[in-house]
């Protein structure tokens, strides 16, 4: 069974929904404290408590916020997204080469599974737009069979896709095969916090390449040993 790991805005907007209704019952507790003194008043009641504090501004206990709501670190959200079998989320997607090569930005509710990555129009809908495997397999003309995996770039620029070109933008993609040829299938995410967690579950499935004369640190990887990995799978290797 796929399990679903809530996305980082949804944590959000349940932390803030939460804060919300936290603020909520301590107003009501503060009203019904106010009325209480006022009533003891008006009786010639007491109104202070035994410790000399008084009860209309005696502390009020605020219920603690459950677990789950907390906000978590990025590598703990990363963390948490590694024991799934699937990562789900919106992402902007250049998608495939159309008609005479065009290709264009469009948001895209994005599938990462153990063997592949779909695409869809909106969230919930069953029939992907499109889709891009993670291995293909090949022969050659002896005979011999191969496992040709995918690879993770965890940063895109426009040598690898001229269409990067938006500043404050955070890009990374795949590169696949389609066919006996390469592909990149680029992704374009809103923060670098975004894109590590992509990156990071990506490379689960399959190894992470970084360009040669790139500077840059590299990023956490989901699997020292990804599942898809360049493999004979039948006949003799290539010499």
């Amino acid at each position: 069974m796929t399990m679903q790991l809530q996305s980082f805005d949804e944590i959000s907007r349940s932390f803030h929904k939460e804060v919300l209704e936290e603020i909520r019952l301590l107003n009501l507790q503060i009203e019904r404290s106010r009325q209480f003194r006022g009533a003891a008043e008006a009786r010639g009641l007491p109104q202070k408590s035994e410790g000399g504090v008084p009860i209309a501004a005696a502390p009020i206990k605020v219920p603690s916020l459950p677990l789950a709501t907390a906000v978590l670190t990025l590598d703990q959200r990363i963390d948490e997204q590694l024991k799934l079998d699937n990562k789900e989320g919106f992402l902007m997607n250049l998608g495939k080469k159309g008609f005479m090569g065009r290709q264009s930005w469009a948001k895209t509710w994005v599938v990462v599974a153990p063997n592949d990555i779909k695409w869809f129009g909106a969230k919930g809908e069953s029939k992907p737009l499109d889709s891009i495997p993670l291995y293909v397999e090949t022969t050659n003309t002896r005979g011999s069979k191969f496992k040709n995996p995918a690879v993770c770039f965890p940063f895109i620029t426009t040598n690898e896709c001229p269409k990067a070109t938006e500043a404050g933008k955070f890009y990374f993609g795949v590169q696949y095969y389609d066919k006996d040829k390469l592909e990149f299938l680029v992704f374009q995410a809103e923060t670098d916090a975004e894109r590590l967690e992509w990156v990071a579950f990506l490379t689960k499935y399959v190894k992470m390449y970084i360009p040669p004369g790139m500077s840059v640190q590299s990023p956490r990887v989901g699997s020292e040993t990804p599942l898809h990995t360049k493999t004979v799978l039948g006949g003799e290797a290539p010499k």
